[in-house]
Parts: structure tokens; C-alpha cells; sequence
């Protein structure tokens, strides 16, 4: 879940920077207005209550009061503090996958996920902050389990209905305080009191020139009390000062109360009130910008300016519009992790907007729309995820996520099974990098569960592969076998030969990890003959490296280096890092097998400094128990109990079983590492690595320790100081862009280095200098 401020009720104050972020909360850089006395009290109520819910309407002010409460208590918990914004999440079985992400520990699984998230919590003196629940209330009993498993969690709750569970203190979040209806109170005095004073400041952030004094008081203190002190409509009431007079918002108001005096009497006055802010807000707007508006309501965790133009239209001059909804307020402009422009709504401003493209009657064109954008989006980056560009292509669907998960939801409800099937199908590598295994298997179960999921289609067969990678990835083998056959068969029927190869691959390792030798002979070649016959270099780069551990496994180390070096080749000319990454990680087992401890260990560090770059979850995993079990074998016992004992972490995180790979070889490691241990020291270097932060431990397993690794041998003098750091960037995986990038130096000056060094050590290609750095520990 992506962390941002949710509400709106603060004014710039470069002179304000509040407490040191120690947090990792967004680094507060505006000023919370009158909720002083509102957080000590709950400051206080988090002493002696271990969950804790903020109510009250949309646009109170929760989220900000919320996240100044916890950076207030944040010294009293040494764990930290982490934000989950619950907003985007339509499904309550999600929840505790949000917060196990937000953790830094990826996705988990159905019910077991629970409890391994409550192991990693249960000795964690941690403060959650769970904003935006009102619509995820029935994950109440999740919250009140990991609440009853971890005795030193505290949890925070923003929404606008209690959990109702037990234990919970609920602390109904006021209005702000406003001057007295019937007494007149002096220009000064109207200072000291905080709806006055937010209006006063969004006022001026709108016109520099705004000013309270003697004549607009009595006008301005009218308005806030026409508003009930609600921060939300009072922002947006202020922001048009831009267009209008005090009095033409007053009479504005005025006439729109009136209008709402009718209304439902369940809804309470102040969210009638604040409603009536957002009403006149979207009435002042023109037509088109009131059509952007309300479309944008279909847009979960934010959109970029070309997918509003694709997804709203028929709208004219999307830019214009969309400025003008800014200064609204009604929209915000943020920047995302890959550094572009997006924009959000504010949870309770789309919640309108929704409701007013329901009531248009175009609720099911727009959504229709938005699915088309994303499922394009998502089958145009799938290709491109084990390509060079990876890394870009996942920066583009990273914030998107929320939007891919609400276009499937739109699907489900709407029984739309082939773009549905497609849009899984085409997540399932994305899903796959980022160590997300549950939400594919409960998406694609649920519409393949659709009645017209059965017919045999390339989405079919492209969603039950998505369904196969998942549960092989969760380590149900006989199911990921059942489903990847399905999907292969319908694929040989259909003719859909590019997605073959995916499937095939599915298939293969499943077949490795469960032993079938001869199927994974067997599928690899299958997987070979296919890419030769496409011309799909990519695949047959991944094709011989299966085809080499299948020969490893059998003894035949001699063809394995052979195939291992040619898939390696090939994948650093087509510049495929995940497939590099794998060709190294696998020369590694070989030398590892044969003994060569320096090469293997050299070999790993390679390979998963490359998977630590491209972020792809499982192989890190793998990664180290190679780098645990070389440490063992070198009688780095410590280390290597460490290096182990994050590899579990992780994969409890994860939500697959411990270990990845070849599990008997590493418990044997295990009992071997506490006989030669003592009790103390194993439990020692045992704890240190289940605690380890994630970048710490990639930090440690990458290290190279001074006794293992002698000074390089430099070919007797043949290499120049600039050759070796090359070198050893090109034993690392890097692409010529990336080493002049690294070295400060020009590609064409990268390429001229190569030639020479290649010249000196007799390499024809990457695999041979890469193997060359290994026999002489270039790491």
C-alpha cells in the first residue's frame, strides 16, 4: 500500500517541521490545526489499549490526526511504526497480506499466512496504523487474532464504524472548535479558534494577499459554522477564494444547505455538511470538468494523465480539466516511486464522485474502460518482464496494482470472464517477481469459477498458468501440475505458441523440484524445440540452462558447464538479467558440487546481487542457502546458522516452505551446524538472522570475508587497474551501460576496455570472462 496523507485539513509551515521521522510515516512538512488536546488523550488511551479506532465522517480529519498521534507515541515503540492505507482494498481476506507487505515481507498465504505474520510480530513492540477500514470491518476477527498472538502490538484504526471487537477504545473525532453562535467575540479572539484558523490559512495558500480582519470575520466565522467545523469542507470552501467573494461562498453554502435539509435522516448533519461542500465544489465546475470528475472515481490508488485521457473521454482538454479540479482541491497531484506525475482523490471526495457517476448512468462505460486500460497496460509490459527493461516496466505497474485489482474485482461482479482470465494471465510474471503467490490463486480460482470460464480460450489457459506458478510457488506440486497441463493442452489447441513457452516453464520446474527427472528432461527439450522453431532466443537461453541442471543432476557435470556457459552467453548478449542471473547461480552448484568453494561462492554473489537489483523475490531466497551452505562447507559455521536463518524468515514472509531448494541437503547442513555448534552460539547466530532487516542481511550475504577470498590474481600483471574493475562488473551481471554508469566512463570507452581484457585472457564473450573472474576470485 502506498503511504500518503489522506485528509486535508493542514496549511504549509516552513517553519514547522515537527519531531524527527524515526518512523518511517511520510516526513510531516505541514502543520496539524487545532487537534492539540485530541492527541494527547490519545496518546494517553494507546498507554493502556492496545487497538485503538478513530470514527467519525469522511473528511473529519482522521487520517491526520492519526498519523500525528502515532508520531507523537513513536518512541514508545522500539519495533516502529508502519502505515496501511486500507482504501484500495475491496476484499477483507487482503488485509493482512496490506500489512505483512507494508512490513517488508511481500505477500503470504490464506490462514497459515496469519499465523506466520503473527510469529514474525509476536516479540515486536510495534505500532500499526490501519487507516480507512470502514469498508474492511469483517477483517475485525484477523485484527482481534494477531491483537491475542502478539501481547506487545498496538494497532491504530482509522474509520468511520468501530471494529467492535473486543478490547477496542474508540475515540469519536470532533469537529473543530468554533466561535460561540449567539456571542460576539472580537476579531482577535476568532484566532483562537481552529476552524477559523484553518480557513484563515487555506485561504492564504489560495491568495497571498487574504487576510482576517475587522470587516470579513463575522462572514468567515459564518461560514465555518455553516460547515460545522468539518476540516474537509472548510478546505474546499476556502480554496475558492480564488473566484469568489466571502459573500458568494456564504451564499453559496447557504443555498446548498437548503437543498440538503431533506436529506436521508440517517446521514449524519455533519456529513451532510460536508457533502454539501463537495456538491457545491462540483457545481461550480463546468460541464466536462464535472464529467472528469465523477469518472475519476473509478481510478483506485491514483492515475496517471494519459490513463485518465484513455479512460475518461469523451473529455476535452483532460489537462485543463484536471488543473481546474486541483485548485478545487478536489484533486491532488502527487509523485510516484518511478518519479511521474500522478494524481488522487481524497478517499471521501471519490466516494461522492462515485456516487454521482452511478446516478449519470455511465458508471459501466467508464468502468469498462478502465478495465481496457489496464488489462493493455499489463499485456504489454508481460512480455517485457524478463527482458533488459524489466526494472522499468515494473516501476510502471508497481502503483497500479491497486487499479489492476480493482478492474478484476469490476470483472468478477460483472461475470466478465475472458478479459478477466486475460488480466490474470498477464499479471502472473508481475505477481511472480514480487513474491505475491495468494492473490493469484484467489483471483484466478474465482474466475475460472465463472460460468463462462469453462470455454477453452487463450485467457483460459493463460489464467489457469497464472494459477499453476502460484501453486507451485506455495508448494502444491500436484495441483500446479493438474492446472499447468490443463493450461498446456488448451494452448495446443488454440495455437497461442508465444504463450506456450510460459506454461512449459511452469511445468518444468514443478517437474524439478518434485523429482520427475525424466518430465523435466522430457518438457525442457520440448521447451528448447519450441524456441528454435520461434526464434525465441530468450527461451532457449532458459531452455539450456534447465536442460544443464537436469544433466547436473544426473553427473554429467562436463555438459552441464557446457550448456550453463552457452545459456549464460546468450542471456548477457540479449541483455535478460533473470536468465544471466540463473546461468550464474547454476555454475555455482556445479562448482560447488565439484568442490570449488571460491568459484561457487563467487558465482552466487553474482547471481543474486542481480535478483536483489531486479527485486525478484524467491530466487533472493535461493540465493542464500547457496551463499549458507558454501559457508558451511568453508566451516563458517556462524555465518552460514545466519545466513539460514534468514532464508526462513524470508520464507515465512514469503508464505512458501523452508527451505526452497533441495531440502535435504540443507537439513543436513542444519543438524550438522548444531553439532558442531554449541546450544548458545547456534541460537545466537540462529536469532541474528531471523531478526536481521532485509537490506542488512542481502549486505552481509554479499560481504566478502577477508579468509575466504584471496587478492585477485591479475593475470600476471596483464590487466590494467581499469580492466579489473571491468571485469568484475561484468562478473556481476552488468550490462556495458551499466558499467560506464558505474565507472563514470563512456560506453564506447567500456567497449575498447572489453576488447582489450577479452584480448588478455583469451575470452571470447561474456561466459568466458565471467568464468575467467571466477577462477581467479574476481568478485
Amino acid at each position: 500500500m502506498s503511504v500518503h496523507l489522506s485528509e486535508m485539513h493542514v496549511v504549509d509551515d516552513p517553519g514547522w517541521h515537527g519531531p524527527p521521522n524515526r518512523t518511517g510515516l511520510p516526513a510531516p512538512i505541514v502543520h496539524l490545526i487545532g487537534r492539540d488536546d485530541a492527541i494527547a488523550v490519545c496518546c494517553d488511551v494507546l498507554t493502556n489499549f492496545r487497538l485503538v479506532t478513530l470514527t467519525g465522517p469522511g473528511g473529519i480529519g482522521k487520517t491526520q490526526l492519526a498519523l500525528a498521534i502515532a508520531r507523537q507515541v513513536a518512541d514508545r515503540f522500539p519495533d516502529g511504526v508502519t502505515f496501511i492505507e486500507l482504501a484500495p482494498i475491496s476484499d477483507h481476506h487482503l488485509v493482512l497480506p496490506a500489512v505483512a507487505t507494508a512490513l517488508g515481507l511481500w505477500d503470504t498465504a490464506v490462514e497459515p499466512s496469519n499465523h506466520r505474520l503473527a510469529d514474525h510480530l509476536r516479540e515486536q513492540r510495534l505500532l500499526l496504523l490501519l487507516d480507512n477500514a470502514e469498508h474492511v470491518l469483517d477483517a475485525a476477527q484477523d485484527v482481534s487474532a494477531l491483537l491475542s498472538a502478539c501481547p506487545l502490538l498496538h494497532i491504530l484504526v482509522t474509520s468511520r464504524s468501530p471494529l467492535q471487537i473486543r478490547g477496542e477504545h474508540t475515540f469519536d473525532v470532533p469537529p473543530l472548535a468554533l466561535p460561540p453562535a449567539e456571542c460576539a467575540v472580537s476579531t482577535e479572539e476568532l484566532t483562537r479558534y481552529a476552524a477559523i484558523d484553518l480557513f484563515v490559512a487555506q485561504a492564504r495558500a489560495a491568495d497571498v494577499t487574504f487576510a482576517l480582519n475587522d470587516e470579513n470575520a463575522a462572514t468567515i466565522a459564518a461560514i465555518c459554522a455553516r460547515l460545522d467545523g468539518m476540516p474537509l469542507a472548510i478546505e474546499l470552501a476556502a480554496a475558492r477564494i480564488r473566484v469568489l467573494s466571502l459573500t458568494g461562498i456564504l451564499d453559496r453554502l447557504d443555498s446548498q444547505l437548503t437543498l440538503l435539509t431533506g436529506g436521508p435522516r440517517d446521514h449524519p448533519l455533519r456529513l451532510q455538511t460536508m457533502r454539501a461542500a463537495i456538491v457545491w465544489s462540483y457545481d461550480m465546475l463546468d460541464a466536462g470538468q464535472q464529467a472528469l470528475f465523477r469518472r475519476l472515481a473509478v481510478f483506485s490508488g491514483g492515475w496517471t494523465l494519459a490513463a485518465a485521457d484513455a479512460v475518461c473521454q469523451p473529455v476535452e482538454q483532460v489537462l485543463e480539466a484536471m488543473s481546474s479540479l486541483i485548485a478545487s482541491s478536489l484533486v491532488r497531484r502527487v509523485v510516484s516511486v518511478n518519479g511521474d506525475d500522478r494524481f488522487v482523490m481524497l478517499e471521501p471526495i471519490r466516494q461522492f464522485a462515485l456516487e454521482a457517476l452511478v446516478e449519470s448512468g455511465e458508471i459501466d462505460a467508464v468502468r469498462s474502460r478502465h478495465v481496457d486500460v489496464y488489462l493493455a497496460l499489463a499485456e504489454q509490459a508481460a512480455p517485457h518482464l524478463d527482458w533488459w527493461d524489466q526494472t522499468t516496466w515494473m516501476l510502471l505497474l508497481d502503483p497500479e496494482h491497486d487499479n489492476f485489482r480493482a478492474a478484476i474485482s469490476w470483472l468478477l461482479s460483472r461475470q466478465d470472464a475472458e478479459r478477466g482470465l486475460r488480466l490474470v494471465g498477464a499479471l502472473s510474471w508481475f505477481w511472480n517477481i514480487r513474491g505475491v503467490y495468494l492473490e493469484p490463486r484467489m483471483r484466478a480460482q474465482a474466475l475460472l469459477n465463472l460460468p463462462e470460464a469453462s470455454a477453452r480460450t487463450v485467457g483460459r489457459a493463460r489464467a489457469l498458468g497464472a494459477l499453476a506458478y502460484s501453486l507451485y510457488f506455495l508448494g502444491d506440486y500436484r495441483q500446479a501440475k493438474a492446472f499447468g497441463d490443463e493450461a498446456l493442452a488448451i494452448n495446443d489447441e488454440t495455437g497461442d505458441r508465444a504463450g506456450r513457452a510460459r506454461i512449459l516453464i511452469s511445468l518444468i520446474v514443478t517437474a524439478f523440484d518434485s523429482g520427475d527427472d525424466q518430465r523435466h528432461l522430457q518438457l525442457s527439450n520440448d521447451l528448447l524445440y519450441t524456441a528454435r522453431d520461434l526464434g525465441d532466443q530468450e527461451n532457449i537461453a532458459r531452455a539450456l540452462t534447465r536442460l544443464g541442471l537436469g544433466a547436473m543432476r544426473s553427473g554429467d557435470s562436463k555438459r552441464a558447464i557446457a550448456l550453463f556457459s552457452e545459456s549464460l552467453e546468450l542471456a548477457e548478449r540479449l541483455k535478460n538479467r533473470a536468465t544471466t542471473a540463473l546461468a550464474l547461480s547454476s555454475l555455482g552448484d556445479v562448482c560447488y558440487q565439484g568442490g570449488d568453494l571460491a568459484r561457487a561462492t563467487a558465482a552466487y554473489r553474482s547471481s543474486l546481487a542481480i535478483y536483489v537489483d531486479i527485486q525478484y523475490a524467491r530466487p533472493i531466497i535461493v540465493g542464500l542457502e547457496r551463499l549458507a551452505a558454501v559457508a558451511r562447507a568453508r566451516r563458517q559455521e556462524p555465518r552460514a546458522a545466519r545466513l539460514y536463518a534468514a532464508a526462513a524468515a524470508r520464507c515465512e514472509a514469503i508464505g512458501i516452505t523452508f527451505p526452497v531448494s533441495n531440502p535435504d541437503a540443507v537439513t543436513t547442513d542444519i543438524v550438522a551446524l548444531r553439532a558442531n555448534l554449541s546450544d548458545e552460539q547456534f541460537k545466537s547466530a540462529w536469532d541474528s538472522g531471523q531478526s536481521m532487516p532485509f537490506a542488512d542481511v542481502i549486505t552481509y550475504a554479499l560481504e566478502t570475508e577477508p579468509a575466504a577470498t584471496p587478492a585477485p590474481v591479475l593475470a600476471a600483471g596483464k590487466l590494467s587497474p581499469r580492466e579489473c574493475d571491468v571485469l568484475r562488473l561484468i562478473a556481476a551481471g552488468q550490462s556495458n551501460k551499466q558499467i560506464a554508469a558505474e565507472l563514470s566512463l563512456s560506453v564506447f570507452t567500456i567497449e575498447r576496455h572489453i576488447t582489450n581484457l577479452y584480448a588478455k585472457i583469451g575470452a571470447r564473450g561474456r561466459a568466458d570472462a565471467t568464468a575467467w573472474a571466477m577462477r581467479h576470485d574476481f568478485a
